[in-house]
């Protein structure tokens, strides 16, 4: 389901996954309840990718597993993929 529907995954200081939430188109008794969207100071992008959290995932690759994907743009960066 992670693979098809997406969601979030949460890690600890060791970077071991210690929780998941994935979105389905089934119901469930939980809600995820999202807020924003919210501006990143250029200081914490700049601290992620020295540590190695941010990466980039080619556009051909939702392609090649049958999605369209809708890419919200502001300036020279990619805010986003939309399944």
């Amino acid at each position: 389901m992670f693979a098809v529907f997406g969601g979030f995954v949460y890690f600890n200081k060791e970077m071991q996954a210690v929780a998941v939430n994935v979105v389905t188109p089934f119901e469930t008794n939980y809600k995820l309840r999202l807020a924003g969207p919210f501006s990143t100071p250029i200081e914490v992008i700049k601290d992620m990718r020295s540590l190695g959290r941010l990466g980039t995932i080619p556009l051909e690759v939702f392609h090649e597993a049958g999605y369209v994907a809708k890419v919200r743009w502001i300036g020279r960066r990619v805010i986003g993929v939309f399944v």
